[in-house]
């Protein structure tokens, strides 16, 4: 099964943050970040049928948001076993 981490801005507007490389994601939202590598048309092809408004590459992060900690990452691991 795969998810999608929408996040909402300020405006309300709901987007997808994807990333360029893996480093570029584990510098925005660190290094326990669960990630999976798909087609950018494929992306906005299933978040336009679930109502997200937009994909946003490589976007900046604030430093007070949401962020996966190893103990999370364990957590989702464990569940999907």
């Amino acid at each position: 099964m795969l998810g999608f981490e929408i996040r909402v801005l300020a405006d309300g507007t709901r987007v997808l943050p994807a990333f360029s490389t893996v480093e570029q994601l584990a510098a925005a939202l660190g290094p326990a970040q669960p990630w999976a590598l798909l087609p950018l048309r494929a992306a906005r092809a299933l978040l336009g049928i679930a109502g997200v408004d937009s994909v946003l590459i490589d976007p900046q992060v604030a430093d007070g948001a949401p962020r996966w900690t190893a103990q999370d990452l364990a957590q989702l691991v464990g569940s999907v076993r």
